[in-house]
């Protein structure tokens, strides 16, 4: 559901609510008959959003802002508490909270920037785990955590400019963009040991090329992780320790596009 109001031409305010859903089941490698047995309930979704898409000087300048928070019941966590053993628990109430800002700006006909931002704060409300018995004893309580692969702050920031050579002679074109994510950890214990969780880290990459006059070719020479930073993309936790996708390294090359028309 989503409401809208425009106040004027170039303002718009909104608001949405969404709701979505997740069935339960069966373990899928459980490692005991005991744990085969356990069902993870289904998990629910509540997503509400307050915001405004704004443009101003002659829509050179765009700004939008939201406000959001997102609210999951039962939500389904996979743990490996040993190799070869995966579970699939169910946190109980877990929340997000935070605010998003994305700026466009035509600086001039040759040179725009796009700036966007993201502060959240993601934590679990509710997360009993390796519980057993009747009534239930849980070993761990993992309330107060931050949820899984969900930086508090997040920020990209894009500049374009392109260079007229004169004539029909066509443009020669630059591009630099840098991104930046403070620490994420990967299971509910937010484990920290080396290797088993990301900190903060910045990607810096660009491309400089040439654009036919009529825009139908282009062709580049770009470059991403220029500083060649070691991260990681996603670590699967067993323990202490973990197995790790590594991010992509530095790397260079070259694109050539051409435009049927």
């Amino acid at each position: 559901m989503i409401v809208q109001y425009e106040p004027s031409r170039d303002v718009m305010l909104y608001g949405s609510f969404r709701q979505g859903f997740k069935s339960g089941g069966f373990q899928s490698l459980p490692g005991s008959l005991a744990l085969a047995s356990t069902v993870y309930a289904p998990e629910d979704v509540k997503s509400f959003e307050l915001g405004a898409k704004t443009q101003w000087f002659d829509n050179r300048l765009r700004l939008n802002v939201a406000l959001f928070e997102t609210r999951i019941t039962n939500q389904q966590i996979l743990r490996i508490p040993t190799p070869g053993t995966s579970i699939i628990d169910n946190a109980g109430r877990t929340r997000t909270r935070g605010l998003d800002i994305a700026l466009q700006a035509a600086i001039s006909d040759y040179l725009h920037i796009d700036w966007n931002t993201t502060y959240q704060h993601a934590r679990f409300r509710e997360y009993l785990s390796n519980c057993s018995g009747t009534p239930p004893v849980c070993l761990t309580d993992f309330a107060g955590n931050r949820q899984l692969r969900s930086p508090d702050f997040q920020t990209s920031f894009v500049a374009d400019l392109k260079i007229p050579l004169g004539g029909d002679t066509g443009n020669m074109t630059m591009r630099g963009e840098y991104s930046y994510q403070t620490k994420v950890f990967f299971d509910a214990a937010n484990t920290s040991g080396p290797g088993a969780y990301q900190p903060g880290y910045g990607l810096l990459g660009g491309r400089i090329g040439y654009e036919a006059d009529d825009g139908r070719w282009s062709i580049a020479l770009f470059a991403k992780n220029l500083t060649n930073k070691k991260y990681y993309r996603n670590v699967a936790i067993s323990g202490l320790s973990g197995v790790g996708t590594p991010g992509d390294p530095q790397s260079f090359g070259v694109s050539l596009n051409w435009r049927l028309r």
